[in-house]
């Protein structure tokens, strides 16, 4: 199969490589569409993200959709044919975070598109399972690659839990700022600001919700606006900083980005 493969900054090649055999309690995606994630970005531009320096050739890509195409050993679903999302973040099931329920803070936690497994920006990926979601009727390939990014979002609005009358500020407008401005909006949040210095995400949060929608956070502080929920979506050391000083007393901070 066809695969792109990262070799370091700025280095990435179109290479043939063998396509996966679907192991014990997995699947073979065919896959439909890869979303480009910040942490994609930054292995591409800089050679590392969030701590993780590969040493090895790597095929990116960790959200992603496709159609299931295989069965490995013990498995009965997803049906063959069956059009997912899979979501990135493979649990042991037998860690004492995972017996805790706590899947996401795996001990041996497997994320596809960093060194330790190639990623979905290929024709085919294997992956567990019960790592796939069917994909409603009428949903596209593209938004079920977005799927992860938008469950990003929701966890975030679910630790901070933000009432109604309570002022949410979000730090950042790239695609995880923008999926808790979609989330907030959809769970009846009125009162949602938002700093981005990029003029064309600032209008597209504009146009989704956000109100103020500002360059900085001098911005905000010059209306005297203060938070009681902050969601820092920029992964920027500065971004953190900014958020603690936006909060009001008892404000609550969130720090979604990745730095």
């Amino acid at each position: 199969m066809r695969a792109a493969r990262l070799y370091g900054r700025h280095d990435v090649r179109i290479e043939e490589v063998p396509t996966p055999v679907p192991g014990p309690g997995e699947v073979l995606v065919r896959v439909r569409a890869v979303a480009i994630c910040p942490s994609d970005w930054r292995l591409y531009e800089d050679g590392h993200a969030g701590g993780v320096v590969p040493d090895h050739p790597i095929i990116q890509g960790h959200e992603f959709s496709g159609d299931v195409v295989a069965h490995g050993p013990g498995v009965d679903g997803p049906p063959i044919g069956a059009r997912v999302a899979v979501e990135p973040s493979w649990h042991c099931g037998h860690c004492d975070s995972c017996q805790r329920g706590l899947t996401h803070l795996c001990r041996n936690q497997v994320f596809p598109s960093f060194p330790q497994r190639d990623g979905a920006l290929a024709e085919y990926i294997a992956c567990p399972a019960y790592a796939c979601c069917v994909l409603p009727e009428g949903i596209p390939y593209v938004h079920g690659a977005l799927a992860e990014p938008l469950t990003v979002g929701l966890h975030a609005l679910r630790l901070a839990a933000p009432r109604p009358d309570e002022q949410v500020i979000i730090l950042g407008a790239g695609m995880v700022g923008l999926s808790v401005l979609m989330c907030a909006r959809a769970m009846g949040l009125p009162k949602i600001a938002l700093v981005e210095p990029v003029q064309g995400r600032r209008q597209r949060a504009a146009a989704l919700g956000a109100d103020p929608a500002v360059p900085t956070a001098e911005d905000l502080r010059a209306e005297a606006l203060e938070g009681d929920v902050i969601f820092e979506c920029a992964g920027e050391g500065a971004a953190v900083e900014q958020a603690l000083s936006l909060a009001r007393p008892s404000g609550r901070v969130v720090v979604v980005g990745i730095p």
